[in-house]
């Protein structure tokens, strides 16, 4: 695909599926982002995914990894894979969508929901309990 970007002179592809119907667009940038990964630029929208607020508080996006989370700082949050995201760990241990200000504890863990809409958790402060 990235040949055929280059010999076109072309930096944008529709995607066609076996019907002949399109089936979404491709970007020069994102063939070269799955071979070099994340490329940031101009056009993209930063947003802050989490922050560290002490020694033992986080605010984060509930879309972000846990993985990533527990590699930036070296926490030991439950991983499965029946989830990959913060939201997706607190729904499989708490199993329905809480509301602003719940708390749910797991493991030396607290989670205290910031931001949530009708289908998901949106944002959380965690805290590691000492015990």
């Amino acid at each position: 695909m990235l040949n055929q970007f280059i010999e076109n002179n072309k930096g944008v592809a529709l995607v066609v599926d076996e019907f002949g119907g399109t089936s979404g667009m491709i970007t020069i940038e994102d063939v070269t982002e799955e071979i070099v990964g994340e490329i940031v630029d101009e056009h993209d929208i930063e947003e802050l995914t989490d922050e560290k607020l002490s020694e033992n508080s986080y605010r984060l996006l509930a879309k972000i990894d846990v993985e990533m989370v527990n590699k930036k700082y070296n926490l030991e949050l439950p991983e499965s894979d029946e989830y990959e995201t913060i939201a997706g760990l607190l729904l499989h241990h708490f199993e329905e969508i809480p509301t602003i200000n719940d708390v749910i504890e797991l493991e030396e863990y607290q989670f205290t929901i910031i931001k949530v809409n009708e289908t998901t958790i949106q944002e959380v402060q965690l805290e590691f309990i000492t015990r």
